[in-house]
């Protein structure tokens, strides 16, 4: 692997600006894209020195309501280009409105919660504005992610965009103690909301600071749904058209309530046994993320959008599952009743 020492800094945010112009670009060209973020995740490699395939690096901090994932997990993240796209996207815009809504000319004031060992969704936004336009504050739970987080913004020379980087539970942190939000930024999530925090951190986030914060994402709509057997679809891409769905759950969105969330969920058998006649066999929940304004992340094309399969239903089975229900605990889950 090449080393920092010695790399052109400026060459360095030509890599970064690139992204944001591709990613903002409203033509998707997909190829532009992969190289784009190729691109970026060498470079970021390089700048933070980071061993992917250290052990330490992969290991997971377990919580009572789910978990932080390995900084190496965290670092690849920025492979899946639909979901990178779609939040580089949707915090540049979630900034722009911010902007728009000041009443001073203080700049707008970011929280990005969870941000791994690179802090991915922000950096191409300080291509686009100045200090005086946009200042950030990360939290953190991994200390080795945090201290290479700084490593990034002091070698880029984006020091002077950061406030603060706290090493602290996104989930318990009182939030009275840092300076006014207006836009929450977190991606803490798999698909169908499994394992990592992302429930329990959106809601400390929305109890503490309201309806006036923009928050990224703005919406998870979840829905059980029903999918073609997987063995009939394991070497094929699955397409929409795989998908019927059954009933919505819920969005995970501000001013959702807590009951709302872990409520069970009951749903008719009787469209069920029609849809397994037509080869639908595989009960789900599917996922799509609204990231901000029209910037979506739909069925299957993210990581954080395919199909999570809780249980294959058949005419012999079907009756022991009426309700679906979403269970918080150290790996968060769906649970059919």
């Amino acid at each position: 692997m090449s080393t920092w020492k010695g790399m052109d800094n400026s060459l360095a945010r030509k890599t970064i600006k690139n992204v944001l112009e591709v990613v903002n670009d409203s033509n998707l060209d997909c190829q532009k894209l992969s190289i784009a973020l190729k691109q970026y995740h060498d470079l970021l490699k390089i700048l933070t020195g980071i061993n992917l395939e250290n052990q330490e690096n992969k290991t997971d901090i377990a919580f009572e309501n789910g978990v932080a994932i390995g900084l190496t997990w965290a670092a690849m993240c920025v492979d899946d280009l639909v979901r990178t796209r779609m939040f580089i996207r949707g915090v540049y815009e979630a900034v722009e409105v911010a902007l728009q809504n000041k009443k001073d000319d203080s700049p707008v004031s970011l929280l990005y919660a969870g941000s791994g060992p690179y802090a991915t969704l922000v950096l191409p936004l300080f291509e686009a504005f100045s200090t005086q336009e946009l200042q950030v504050t990360i939290i953190e739970i991994n200390e080795t992610s945090a201290e290479k987080v700084v490593e990034v913004f002091n070698k880029l020379g984006y020091e002077t965009y950061l406030n603060e980087v706290l090493v602290e539970n996104a989930v318990e942190i009182d939030l009275s103690v840092l300076p006014p939000i207006d836009v929450v930024v977190s991606e803490t999530m798999q698909h169908a909301l499994v394992k990592e925090q992302q429930v329990p951190i959106m809601l400390n986030m929305y109890k503490q600071l309201g309806e006036k914060v923009i928050y990224v994402p703005q919406n998870i709509s979840l829905q059980l749904s029903l999918l073609k057997t997987a063995a009939q679809l394991r070497e094929n891409e699955i397409k929409s058209a795989d998908l019927k769905k059954v009933r919505s759950l819920y969005d995970l969105t501000f001013g959702v309530a807590d009951k709302e969330l872990f409520d069970s969920y009951e749903f008719d058998l009787k469209p069920l046994r029609e849809l397994i006649k037509k080869g639908y066999s595989d009960l789900c929940v599917s996922t799509e993320i609204q990231t901000y304004n029209n910037n979506w992340i739909r069925f299957n094309e993210s990581g954080l959008t395919i199909p999570k399969i809780l249980e294959p239903i058949n005419d012999s089975n079907i009756d022991k599952f009426t309700s679906v229900k979403y269970v918080l605990d150290e790996n968060p889950h769906f649970e059919l009743g």
